[in-house]
């Protein structure tokens, strides 16, 4: 009984422990659209672009804040 109460305790905890943000960017539009991004850490260089009529998952740590 005890085991299994550690057993759940413990799966409960890692996804908090390797988790991150998905932030989904869908252009709808009929030209390559560019985003600028900022925080720390700098993620995707500082930027990145989505093609027309696309769709672009981007991952950010949870520690990432903005400036």
């Amino acid at each position: 009984m005890i085991f299994s109460v550690y057993l759940i305790a413990f799966i409960s905890i890692i996804p908090t422990l390797f988790s991150a943000r998905t932030i989904r960017i869908n252009n709808q539009c009929d030209q390559k659209l560019w985003f600028g991004i900022q925080g720390r850490p700098l993620i995707y260089s500082g930027g990145f672009d989505v093609e027309p009529h696309s769709t672009k998952d981007i991952s950010v740590p949870d520690q990432w804040v903005r400036e």
